[in-house]
């Protein structure tokens, strides 16, 4: 979270980040999630900020 906040970032600040990514919910919950995204090809955001979808960013690799 330090990298993603910055080394000055509060416990709240982190708090909310967790929730905002659903790193808060059970690891199974998080999985099924992200397994029902791939099937659809979505493959969620970027974390790099801007943040940008993923399918976007291998398209433009020509990763297929």
């Amino acid at each position: 979270m330090a990298t993603a906040l910055g080394p000055e970032a509060t416990p709240e600040q982190a708090e909310r980040l967790r929730a905002s990514l659903g790193l808060d919910r059970p690891v199974w919950e998080q999985y099924l999630d992200w397994l029902r995204g791939v099937v659809t090809g979505d493959f969620g955001d970027t974390l790099a900020q801007p943040s940008r979808p993923v399918s976007g960013e291998l398209a433009a690799r020509g990763c297929r």
